[in-house]
């Protein structure tokens, strides 16, 4: 009902008879909403950076805008932001922020894509984390033992990574323990070995191998 109610405004002001012009805070259902990248990204200074959010337009007005924690962010070439708008056959905006060159001391920190029409509001966000070329810091690397394949991400000197368990926890940890494969950065920038101990062998066989054994003890 309240969505007809929408509507309906929205008709009578494109005729020109009644016209309210109101953003609600409720939230707001969209068929496509994207956000790339999704998931936190550690970064360096300097570097080139893009953001994409993807949307499904609506019968209403629609405006998307990008914030950088409170603040709005526009169009400015002296701080090498960038924002270009497109569309794409089925109702389908693209609306990119490019930052040319990130800055370690004002760039970190949660960027997010907020959509709002009359009908609600939604948005996305993901945390950049921007690092000095000062920073001392563990490259990215690539795992692979019998308890399965993992990567490791560029992480800061003195800082664990944890990723899920590719096959499962063992058998014979406790359900309510939350499994994961770990892996410390050491104060020198140099990776420890990976403890995948509270993670299950990824062959079929050795999986049927280790639950005989714990059931014969």
């Amino acid at each position: 009902m309240l969505q007809r109610f929408f509507i309906l405004m929205q008709i009578a002001c494109e005729l020109k008879t009644v016209c309210v012009a109101a953003v609600v805070d409720w939230p707001l259902e969209l068929p496509l909403f994207e956000l790339m990248p999704s998931t936190s990204q550690v970064v360096f200074e300097g570097d080139r950076f893009p953001l994409e959010c993807r949307v499904a337009e609506s019968q209403v007005d629609m405006n998307v805008t990008w914030i950088h924690d409170s603040e709005t962010v526009r169009t400015d070439r002296d701080r090498g932001f960038l924002l270009q708008t497109r569309r794409l056959p089925g109702r389908t905006r693209i609306t990119t922020l490019v930052i040319e060159r990130l800055s370690a001391e004002s760039d970190s920190g949660n960027w997010t894509c907020h959509v709002e029409t009359t009908l609600g509001t939604s948005q996305l966000s993901v945390e950049i984390v921007v690092l000095s070329r000062k920073t001392v810091y563990c490259p990215p690397e690539v795992t692979d033992s019998n308890r399965g394949q993992y990567v490791w991400p560029s992480t800061i000197a003195g800082m664990e990574q944890t990723t899920p368990c590719i096959a499962g926890g063992a058998p014979d940890l406790d359900k309510s323990v939350v499994v994961a494969a770990r892996r410390k950065c050491d104060a020198a920038g140099n990776w420890n070995d990976v403890d995948v101990s509270q993670c299950r062998y990824t062959s079929r066989t050795t999986q049927t191998l280790e639950d005989y054994l714990l059931v014969s003890v």
